[in-house]
C-alpha cells in the first residue's frame, strides 16, 4: 500500500485502499478466498496489501503468496507465530496501518480480527471491518469475538446460519457476504480428465479439510465403517492434513479399514481429485460457509452433509437427498447408499449441484460483493446496513 497523506474518502478521483489482515497464509478456505478477492478486485478503484501475523509460508506451502505477489500485491509477514509475540505483532500491524493509512482494514480469522482491533483502537480514521467466517466455539474465544466485534464498524458473515449466530451470540449487527469461486479451474480439470475415474476398479467418496476435530473426520469414519466394509466397489479418500492425522489413520487401522480409506494429506491438486471422484462428503461439527463443499458441487460431485452452518444455504432446494441431521450417523449412511446405489441420480444431483454454484456463488459475485461494501465503507456504512442483499 502506498504511504500517502490521508485524503478524504468522498474524492471520486483517488483509489480506495484496502488493508486485508489474516491470520496465516498457508492454504486454507479463508486464506484462498483473500487471495481471490486481492487478485479480482479492480486495482483501478482499490489499492489493496495483504497483511499476515504469522510468518511466510515454508516452500511449497506459500502458493497464495506466490499468486498475490505475482500480481504485484504487497504482502507483509508479522512472524507472530506464538501467543507471546502478539503484543510485538500488534505494535507492527498499529504502525503498519498508521504508515499506508487505508481507508478500509478487513481482517479474517478470529486472531486477525483480535489482533486488528487492538492494532487500531477505538480513536482511528480507517473503518474496520471484521470477517466472520466459522461459528466460534468455547466461551472464551466467543466472548473475546463479541469484545471485539462491537468495536468494528461492521461485521460480514458468509452465510445466514452465520448472521443469525453474530446476532445471537455476539449481539453485533452483520452482513452476509457468501463465498465465491473461480468456475474455470473447475472446467479445466473436467475437459483433460474425463473417464479416468474408477482406474482402479473402484468408485471414490471424498472428503477434503483440515483434520481437526471441527471437520468431524472421526465421527465419518465410525459412521462409514459398515458400509466400506460390506462392499469391495468404493474407497475413500481423505485430503488434507492437521492435528489430528495420527490419530485418524490409528482409528482407520482399528475400524480394519486401512485399504479402504486413503489419506492423500495436503495437496495443491485438490480440483483434480474432485473431479475423479464419485460422491463428496462433508461431515463438520459446525461451520461458516464451507469452501469444500462449494469447490465439490462446482465440481459437479453430488455430496451427502451435516446440516450445519451455511450447508442449506449452498445446496438451496437441492438438500433432501443430500442433507442430513449433524451427529445424525444413520441418516447420514442412509444418504450415502442411497447415493452409492444411484449413478443416474447421482449425475443429476452433481449437474444441479453445478448450476446452483455457477447462480449464486461465483467469485465474480463474491468480488463485487466486497467492492460494493468497501466504497460505502469509504464513504458511511449506513447506507449498506439499511439495504442487505437479497436472500438466496
Amino acid at each position: 500500500m502506498t504511504v500517502t497523506p490521508a485524503k478524504t474518502f468522498s474524492d471520486p478521483q483517488q483509489q480506495i485502499r484496502v488493508a486485508l489482515v489474516i491470520t496465516e497464509l498457508e492454504v486454507g478456505g479463508a486464506e484462498r478466498c483473500l487471495a481471490n478477492l486481492a487478485t479480482r478486485i479492480d486495482r483501478t478503484e482499490f489499492d489493496v496489501a495483504v497483511i499476515s501475523l504469522a510468518s511466510r509460508p515454508a516452500p511449497g506451502r506459500d502458493v497464495l503468496v506466490r499468486q498475490l505477489e505475482e500480481e504485484g500485491i504487497g504482502v507483509s509477514f508479522l512472524n507472530c507465530d506464538s501467543k507471546w509475540r502478539l503484543p510485538m505483532a500488534v505494535r507492527r500491524l498499529s504502525r503498519m496501518i498508521s504508515a499506508g493509512k487505508p481507508h478500509v482494514v478487513h481482517s479474517f480469522l478470529f486472531h486477525a480480527n483480535v489482533a486488528t482491533s487492538m492494532a487500531l483502537g477505538r480513536r482511528r480514521q480507517a473503518k474496520l471491518i471484521h470477517g466472520l467466517r466459522v461459528a466460534e466455539q468455547g466461551s472464551w474465544r466467543r466472548w473475546l469475538q463479541s469484545y471485539y466485534a462491537r468495536q468494528a464498524d461492521l461485521t460480514l458473515v458468509v452465510s445466514r446460519k452465520l448472521k443469525e449466530f453474530a446476532r445471537d451470540v455476539l449481539q453485533v449487527r452483520s452482513l452476509v457476504t457468501p463465498n465465491g469461486i473461480d468456475l474455470a479451474e473447475f472446467d479445466e480439470q473436467t475437459a483433460q480428465d474425463v473417464g479416468l475415474k474408477q482406474v482402479d476398479g473402484r468408485k471414490r467418496m471424498i472428503a477434503v479439510g483440515r483434520l481437526d476435530p471441527q471437520k468431524g473426520f472421526d465421527w465419518l469414519l465410525d459412521t462409514l465403517r459398515d458400509a466400506l466394509l460390506s462392499s469391495d466397489d468404493w474407497e475413500l479418500q481423505i485430503v488434507g492434513a492437521g492435528p489430528q492425522e495420527s490419530a485418524l489413520k490409528d482409528q482407520a487401522r482399528k475400524l480394519h479399514l486401512i485399504d479402504r480409506v486413503q489419506f492423500l494429506g495436503r495437496r495443491a491438486d485438490v480440483p483434480q481429485l474432485l473431479t475423479d471422484a464419485d460422491l463428496f462428503l462433508l461431515s463438520s461439527r459446525w461451520e461458516g460457509m464451507p469452501n469444500a463443499l462449494i469447490e465439490a458441487m462446482a465440481a459437479r460431485l453430488p455430496v451427502v452433509a451435516t446440516d450445519v452452518e451455511g450447508v442449506a444455504q449452498l445446496l438451496g432446494p437441492l438438500q433432501q437427498t443430500q442433507l442430513s441431521a449433524a451427529g445424525d450417523a444413520e441418516g447420514f449412511a442412509e444418504r450415502v447408499a442411497a447415493l452409492a446405489a444411484d449413478p443416474e441420480l447421482r449425475v443429476e444431483l452433481g449437474e444441479a449441484n453445478r448450476a446452483r454454484i455457477e447462480s449464486h456463488f461465483t467469485l465474480d459475485k463474491m468480488v463485487n460483493r466486497h467492492a460494493k461494501i468497501y466504497r460505502c465503507a469509504a464513504r458511511s456504512l449506513d447506507e449498506m446496513l439499511a439495504s442487505p442483499p437479497k436472500r438466496r
